[in-house]
């Protein structure tokens, strides 16, 4: 196992662990995210580095990360115009 691979794995468990430990900021939990997504996407470059054809696999990952992270921005600024805050703790879905 090369550097490379290895310390994709470090930021993927380190995103997925930052997200289970700090769930309270909503901000933090989408950055931790992002940042497993872009090492899942390493990972992605580095298994797929010699085939040309599954290239758009990688292509089509991309577009859903980038759509995850538009809807959890959109969140954010959500709960900051109705809250005031990117809290989680005093978000509830009922008062919506």
């Amino acid at each position: 196992m090369s550097g490379l691979s290895m310390g994709l794995i470090v930021m993927l468990l380190g995103g997925l662990f930052k997200v289970a430990v700090n769930y309270s900021r909503l901000l933090i939990s989408l950055l931790s995210l992002e940042m497993a997504s872009l090492s899942l996407y390493g990972m992605g470059l580095l298994y797929f580095w010699g085939t040309l054809e599954e290239v758009f696999v990688l292509l089509y990952f991309l577009v859903m990360v980038v759509c995850e992270g538009v809807l959890g921005l959109t969140l954010l600024v959500l709960m900051m115009r109705s809250h005031s805050s990117d809290s989680m703790m005093g978000f509830d879905c009922s008062v919506c």
